[in-house]
């Protein structure tokens, strides 16, 4: 028993841009329906005018309907006659070609202006017909032919830049031909006419149930088209095209079902982009763990590309996308680990934490982003010099606060006993900060000292020859020149951009502390 999805499926294997440069009546010349004498007659035609020289204008051999430019070659020409031997394939090659509007008669009106090079005639004849009891077929044939044009031009956009003029045109031909290939789907008479074509073809592939099923697979055929269209625009980096294209998918009104699995099968070479990268990265850390930092940043950096298609394809919400995203972030999660593991550096992983997230979109994801960004914020907290924000703590330059708490009061004979715990915080310093702080508090003794001589002896001098008042000056004197020089050691360090070591207690560990019950002290009184 034949099956019934092969010519469906057969079809959506034809779902692409080159779908008319390579249908074998086109690059033929012939009409539908051809008897298998005509094509092997059309076939010595052709290759005898190869010989002579014919078709050299690119503009194909003479009577050729449609021509495709710039012509095919031998090897072209070969598999469509092959196709036409293959009566599946030949009844595929018809569905996108232009019939005759009755069965059995001879070229209509249209035929006859499309093999005169009158398109625009053919288009009007069909046009008219599209109302009379054969417009089934007549709405095909407008839909072939709209279509064919659209992609002529999108073919001539891949060789050179298209004019707005063009792209306004194309634009109109995918709306004609979105809107007639609507009708035929719909259209009872039309798929009468293509089984009963089906079944002259004599072959048990080609029966009622399989011309059903490919009716029912027609819209994702040809959404398939667009599909791809707007992830190859994406690829490029015309956004504007990409989404016009996926908008044309989403709102053709052909099937919701069918574009849906249109956008998804286009999107499908970048989610495999993506997975590919995903294991490079894997492959990379595992060789060498110092190097996750690097792969990290190289998978986003990659993914940029493959996500621009989804981006395009596919609404912000879509679960494919989401699931995509978040495969990348939970890699890079995985790279920063490692990475982090091996290096402690934990600036470089904060960075890439937070690009990641932007990726973010499930929340699973985001939870555990936000959970490491949490922990790496502390460990880079923990190893960077509080005072600088700049270099990385040494553990002999810290700077010590001893606290306590007050856990608990007991009765004792005569009074209280106090409970405490006490810690001895470290605040991360590096050891140039520790080295200005040294400086400053040594200036600022020095000034001290400095002003104390100068006063207090000054003071005793003058007291006693000139009078009370010049010692007093002398007082202010040794204030004034002690505060300068203790001064000068503090701006020096606020110059280097070291807070003073005394901003010890707005560090955020001991903020922290203080939050949590501790005071400054060895212990409380008791």
């Amino acid at each position: 028993m034949p099956d019934e999805k092969g010519l469906a499926d057969a079809a959506l294997k034809m779902a692409s841009p080159e779908l008319f440069r390579r249908n074998a009546f086109r690059l033929l010349g012939l009409p539908a329906g051809a008897s298998q004498q005509q094509v092997t007659r059309r076939r010595q035609e052709l290759a005898l005018e190869a010989k002579l020289g014919g078709g050299e204008d690119g503009g194909g051999a003479a009577g050729m309907v449609l021509p495709v430019v710039p012509p095919p070659d031998e090897d072209a020409l070969r598999e469509a006659a092959r196709r036409l031997r293959d009566p599946e394939g030949r009844f595929l090659d018809e569905l996108f070609w232009p019939w005759p509007l009755r069965a059995g008669a001879g070229p209509d009106e249209g035929l006859l202006a499309l093999e005169h090079g009158d398109v625009q005639g053919a288009i009007a004849a069909w046009e008219l017909a599209s109302e009379t009891p054969e417009g089934g077929v007549a709405s095909h044939n407008l839909a072939v032919v709209y279509h064919l044009m659209a992609l002529d031009i999108e073919c001539l956009g891949e060789r050179e830049a298209l004019s707005k003029a063009q792209v306004r045109q194309k634009q109109a031909y995918w709306l004609r031909a979105v809107g007639f290939w609507r009708k035929v789907c719909d259209d009872d008479g039309f798929w009468a006419a293509a089984t009963a074509r089906a079944e002259r073809l004599r072959d048990p592939r080609l029966d009622g149930e399989a011309v059903a099923a490919l009716r029912a697979g027609l819209p994702g055929v040809l959404l398939g088209i667009n599909a791809r269209l707007a992830a190859r625009a994406a690829q490029a980096k015309n956004a504007g095209e990409a989404r016009w294209h996926a908008d044309l998918v989403r709102g053709a009104n052909l099937a919701a079902e069918a574009a849906e699995r249109a956008l998804v099968a286009a999107a499908g070479p970048a989610r495999d982009a993506v997975k590919a990268l995903c294991a490079a990265g894997d492959q990379k850390v595992e060789a060498a763990p110092r190097q996750g930092g690097v792969a990290a940043g190289s998978l986003m950096d990659a993914a940029v590309a493959p996500l621009a298609v989804l981006d395009a394809l596919l609404p912000p919400d879509h679960q494919v996308l989401a699931a995509v995203r978040d495969e990348i972030v939970l890699k890079v999660l995985h790279l920063q680990i490692a990475y982090a593991k091996a290096t402690d550096d934990w600036a470089l992983s904060l960075e890439l934490l937070k690009r990641a997230l932007s990726l973010a979109r499930g929340s699973e994801a985001k939870k555990r982003l936000g959970e490491n960004i949490t922990i790496v914020e502390n460990n880079l907290r923990l190893s960077q010099c509080w005072f600088c924000g700049k270099r990385p703590a040494e553990d002999s330059a810290a700077v010590h606060v001893s606290m306590y708490k007050v856990t608990g009061r007991i009765p004792i004979p005569g009074g209280t006993r106090v409970q405490y715990q006490k810690v001895r915080a470290a605040v991360p310093r590096c050891g140039q900060c520790r080295a200005i702080h040294k400086r400053a508090t040594g200036m600022g003794c020095l000034g001290a000292a400095l002003g104390f001589i100068l006063g207090f002896g000054g003071c005793t001098i003058l007291s006693g020859t000139v009078g009370w008042w010049a010692g007093l000056a002398m007082v202010g004197l040794g204030w004034a020149v002690g505060s300068a020089i203790g001064g000068a050691g503090r701006r020096s360090a606020r110059r280097s951009g070291t807070k003073p070591e005394a901003s010890k207690m707005d560090s955020p560990g001991i903020k922290k502390l203080k939050a949590d019950g501790f005071m400054v002290g060895d212990s409380p009184a008791q």
